[in-house]
């Protein structure tokens, strides 16, 4: 490993150590029994601790800590009630009793949940047959970049939660290190050599079900809005919205029709919008240009779209293209209208992106790895209650959209919520 490299290897570990001991991380005995089941409280566990690798995380509403012990990984956590949590943070790290008063705090409360990671540790096998594979494929089956690289030799330590491993990698190109240098976009077009068991990763005490509690707020990525459901009422307490804006592309003029492309200011749910701007990225790479067109919509905006497209098309074409207020997708801010640019034109009106039939094409194939939905197919339209829109794209998370997309179905028969057809 270069010089470079390494300096900087071993920093972010020494880093990465301190903060470990810093937030509670202990090494405690080796006279742990091989045979242990389990831990009932979080001393038992900082004592099979002790003397291995281990590292904690603290959560408003629980602690959780991960270690080795004779070849077996461990993930534990406590819940706290309100006034441990309040305990924990007020002590100081800077003490030089904190150890001590941690230790005191956290050994008599009882472990809530207890896992042995082994069974997420890859196999041999399972190692070996990542060779040939491409970094993209990687990241697209949830591996992220570690804290160390080796340039010259194309080695990455990158973790598949909950551990790390040594991956090397086949490239022709020359990499070159930078402060901007981004881990995931160097290794994506390379192919994978080998790959090597490393020990316990960082996210090893990343626990969904605590964090979400008090980071992140509770989205339903599967509710369903349409004709017959509403947009529950509590919606907007559970979303959080984010501003974006597009950035056109160079040589694209726009005119009256369509300056709110360059001007407007669009709000996305978080992940979708994150979502989103990989998917276009990805399509950017081929040559196909995609731009927001219309996003998150409050009931009144609904309302004035409604009475615009009255007025400009009819009651009859209005119903089968815009949502009665208050039953419309973009209420969620989970849904995403895209206009497409072509030979430095942008097309967005309604008909004249249905004849792109090519462009569309390609654009649905990568849908369902970004977590997005074609909500409105062709011929759905007596599930669905809508005419074709090969432009309305909803977020549901990569999971759903993929089981969505290879069941060939709309989210309604998804969900088992297709509507009785009228009489």
């Amino acid at each position: 490993m270069k010089t470079k490299q390494l300096i900087a290897l071993l920093t972010a570990v020494l880093c990465l150590c301190t903060v470990l001991a810093a937030c509670g991380t202990k090494t405690a005995p080796s006279t742990a029994s091989d045979a242990a089941e389990g831990f009932a409280t979080l001393g038992e566990a900082m004592a099979a601790a002790e003397e291995h690798p281990s590292q904690s995380s603290t959560y408003h509403s629980a602690y959780v800590m991960a270690f080795e012990l004779n070849g077996d990984y461990w993930r534990v956590a406590a819940e706290l009630n309100d006034e441990q949590a309040a305990a924990l943070d007020a002590l100081d790290m800077l003490d030089d009793d904190y150890d001590a008063k941690l230790k005191e705090l956290l050994s008599p409360i009882a472990v809530t949940k207890c896992e042995k990671l082994n069974d997420l540790k890859l196999t041999e096998d399972e190692m070996n047959a990542l060779v040939g594979k491409t970094g993209e494929d990687l990241l697209n089956d949830g591996w992220t970049s570690g804290y160390g690289y080796n340039l010259e030799d194309k080695e990455f330590y990158l973790e598949k939660s909950p551990f790390t491993y040594f991956v090397t990698f086949s490239f022709e190109e020359k990499l070159e290190d930078s402060d901007d240098f981004d881990v995931e976009e160097a290794i994506r077009p390379m192919t994978v050599k080998s790959v090597a068991f490393e020990g316990l990763g960082d996210g090893a005490t990343e626990m969904p079900e605590y964090m979400e509690a008090e980071d992140e707020p509770s989205v339903d990525y599967l509710v369903l809005v349409n004709k017959q459901n509403k947009l529950p009422e509590d919606w907007e307490a559970t979303v959080e919205l984010e501003d974006a804006q597009n950035t056109i592309p160079e040589g694209v003029e726009l005119n009256e029709d369509n300056d709110y492309l360059a001007t407007d200011v669009f709000r996305v749910e978080k992940k979708a919008l994150e979502a989103f701007r990989a998917l276009q990225a990805d399509l950017e790479a081929e040559g196909i240009i995609i731009l927001l067109d219309s996003t998150y919509r409050s009931v009144a905006r609904q309302e004035e779209l409604w009475s615009e497209f009255e007025e400009e098309y009819g009651l009859e074409y209005t119903q089968n293209t815009v949502a009665v207020p208050g039953t419309s997708e973009h209420h969620t801010g989970l849904a995403i209208d895209v206009c497409i640019v072509k030979d430095g034109v942008v097309i967005n009106e309604n008909d004249d992106m249905i004849a792109e039939r090519e462009i569309f094409a390609k654009i649905h194939a990568k849908l369902a790895d970004y977590g997005f939905i074609l909500r409105f197919p062709e011929g759905g339209k007596e599930i669905t209650g809508y005419d074709y829109e090969p432009w309305h794209f909803r977020y549901v998370g990569v999971e759903a959209a993929r089981e969505i997309a290879a069941q060939g179905v709309t989210l309604e028969e998804y969900l088992g919520a297709v509507p009785e057809a009228e009489e």
